[in-house]
């Protein structure tokens, strides 16, 4: 006897049923706007640190990104277009861990400089394992609870971000608004192939809200700052650090980090 019990398990879980077929014309927009809408974040992203000399992406999102891109690119099978697009977005992911290496460090000072490439390195190849080991438990063809349970994180990991940073240094409404479409795009194509995968649309809806919210908290922030939040990654000038004390922007402070 199992006692009490309010729901059942599945004899055939959602997780082992094929996914529904979805008809060209609704396949390939979500495809394209979500591929666009992640390549245009990385790029803003990219950019925006380049100009704030702060990494656009919490740490460990960032690591559990790069991974699993990686993974799905070049270690598991997935559909080819989404492998092709992964290729893309892992030869961004390269500059991004170049900024990491270089500006990460600002958000976790209290980490020795000569340990800190060890650090991320390390993280990498764990997270890396992980998806590895994740996509052949689940048979996870599209690389979907992996990716889904990443943006949960990286989406409360952004809110963590701004908070700790007390300011929009490395980021911009362009990178949050094109991740939220994105992410949105995903979720209606997974919700369309996948029916009955409740978790998944429990992940998107949470993402979906956190989104929102980091989108209103940075666009109140850089408007506090003095910025318009919309002349975006291009074109707003940079300077944007200015409330942080200086020690934070030589990366000797920000020890009480939540961005990662």
């Amino acid at each position: 006897m199992d006692g009490l019990v309010l729901i059942h398990l599945m004899g055939h879980p959602p997780v082992s049923l094929k996914a529904h077929t979805l008809a060209s014309w609704a396949y390939w927009p979500l495809e394209v706007v979500q591929g666009i809408a992640w390549s245009y974040t990385y790029a803003a992203l990219i950019r925006r640190g380049a100009l704030d000399k702060y990494l656009g992406m919490p740490l460990i999102a960032m690591v559990l990104n790069l991974a699993w891109e990686f993974t799905y690119a070049f270690v598991l099978p997935t559909p080819p277009a989404q492998k092709a697009v992964n290729v893309v977005w892992v030869a961004l992911d390269v500059i991004i861990l170049y900024q990491a290496l270089k500006y990460g460090r600002k958000d976790y000072s209290w980490v020795p400089a000569r340990v800190f490439p060890w650090v991320v390195a390390a993280l990498l190849g764990y997270a890396t394992v992980f998806h590895i080991l994740l996509g052949r438990e689940f048979a996870d063809y599209y690389g979907i609870y992996g990716a889904q349970g990443i943006n949960v994180y990286m989406s409360g990991a952004y809110i963590g971000l701004l908070r700790s940073r007390g300011s929009s240094a490395g980021q911009s409404m362009h990178v949050a608004v094109a991740k939220c479409a994105g992410t949105f795009s995903v979720t209606l194509m997974f919700l369309a192939m996948f029916p009955g995968r409740w978790l998944l649309l429990f992940f998107g809806l949470t993402v979906f809200v956190l989104d929102l919210g980091y989108c209103t908290l940075l666009y109140r922030r850089i408007k506090a700052e003095g910025a318009n939040p919309w002349t975006g990654s291009w074109r707003r000038p940079a300077g944007t650090t200015a409330d942080l004390p200086e020690a934070a922007l030589q990366g000797t402070d920000l020890t009480k980090s939540a961005a990662g």
